[in-house]
């Protein structure tokens, strides 16, 4: 019974394509999918190669606001 987006807001993440196409399109958050391939891609070379690599890698993600929120 409740009303999208008056009552309560939705928000997705990753930004898929589907999101953009429904019939009220989804606000969401997109992250560098490309970037944290790279990034991930570094720590397990390393790791492979014995360096110390970091536990922790922080990637900038961004609001995508469309109807839903």
């Amino acid at each position: 019974g409740r009303n999208v987006p008056s009552d309560v807001a939705v928000i997705g993440f990753d930004d898929v394509r589907e999101a953009q196409l429904t019939n009220l399109p989804l606000s969401t958050m997109r992250q560098p999918v490309d970037d944290v391939g790279r990034a991930m891609a570094r720590v397990l070379v390393g790791r492979l190669a014995g360096e110390d690599v970091p536990r922790r890698t922080m990637l900038p993600i961004e609001l995508v606001p469309r109807a839903s929120g």
